[in-house]
């Protein structure tokens, strides 16, 4: 692969990355899908506002004394509760297949 054929001709300067990556994609096909995949991604608020409505309904006046370390716990259980429940799900029926045999 020649270096020179991904550097800017002239002086000129991309400030748009998509574009770049997208003008080198027959160099580097592979880098580029990475690119495209990772750069596009839009900024959003939605899920920081997702954990401070979970926060807000796990730490309430009536909970004014929960411990943070707690808290925080839960509240990492609650935003991953389906991932924790498949995994869990995936152990039992692995466990249930192994006593079968």
């Amino acid at each position: 692969m020649q270096c020179r054929k991904l550097l800017p001709s002239g002086n000129k300067v991309s400030n748009d990355p998509l574009k770049w990556w997208e003008e080198k994609a027959a160099y580097l096909p592979i880098m580029s899908g990475l690119a495209k995949a990772y750069l596009s991604i839009q900024a959003t608020s939605a899920p920081s506002e997702r954990v401070f409505s979970v926060a807000s309904r796990l730490i309430e006046k009536r909970r004014n004394r929960l411990n943070p370390e707690l808290a925080g716990k839960m509240l990492f259980l609650a935003e991953n509760w389906d991932l924790h429940k498949k995994h869990l799900l995936e152990m039992l029926l692995t466990a249930v297949e192994q006593q079968k045999k």
